[in-house]
C-alpha cells in the first residue's frame, strides 16, 4: 500500500468547522471534472537510470569509472547508465507513451519501451487523477494545517490498482 500525506488548500475551512467526507467528496468531484476537460498534449520526457554495486577487484582488472575521476557513492561503483529520451502524451486520463518523434502511442507504460530497469510514470496529470478517482482508494481525515485554508488528509492505494 502506498501512503502519502495529502496537503491541500481548497476553499477556506476553519478548524472546528470541517466536515472531511464531503470537502474530500468536493474535491473528487472537482478533479473528476477538471479530468474531462483537460485537452490532449505531449510532453517530452527525459529518464536518466543509473545502477551502482559493490564490485569486488580482481588482479589485472582495468579499473573502474572511479578510478578514472568520475564521481560515484562511496564504496560504490557504477555498472549501468542510461539515457532516454520519451514522449508522453494525456489521454481521456491516462498517459501513452512513445519514442521522441514516433508519430504513434502504443505503450501504457514507459518499461514497455524500456525493456526493463526502473522507470516510472505518475508525473503528469493521471497520478492526480487516479487517486481521485479511484474507487479503491481509502482517504483519511488527518485535521487541519496551521493555515485557515489547509487541511489533511492520508490516502492508501492498493497495489493492484496503482499503475
Amino acid at each position: 500500500m502506498n501512503k502519502l500525506l495529502l496537503a491541500g488548500s481548497i476553499a477556506i475551512v476553519w478548524a472546528g468547522d470541517v466536515d472531511s467526507a464531503a470537502l474530500l467528496a468536493r474535491v473528487q468531484s472537482k478533479v473528476r471534472d477538471n479530468a474531462r476537460r483537460i485537452p490532449r498534449y505531449v510532453c517530452r520526457q527525459e529518464i536518466e537510470r543509473t545502477a551502482f554495486a559493490t564490485i569486488h577487484k580482481s588482479s589485472g582488472d582495468c579499473g573502474t569509472l572511479p578510478d578514472q575521476g568520475l564521481t560515484k557513492p562511496p564504496g560504490l561503483s557504477l555498472i549501468l547508465a542510461d539515457r532516454a529520451h520519451l514522449d508522453v502524451m494525456l489521454n481521456e486520463g491516462k498517459e501513452l507513451f512513445s519514442w521522441a518523434g514516433s508519430h504513434s502511442f502504443d505503450a501504457d507504460n514507459p518499461n514497455a519501451l524500456l525493456g526493463g530497469g526502473f522507470s516510472g510514470s505518475g508525473d503528469f496529470a493521471s497520478f492526480v487523477i487516479n487517486v481521485f478517482t479511484l474507487d479503491q482508494v481509502t482517504f483519511y481525515y488527518l485535521g487541519a494545517c496551521e493555515a485557515a485554508s489547509c487541511v489533511r488528509y492520508r490516502y492508501d492505494v492498493p497495489l493492484e490498482v496503482s499503475h
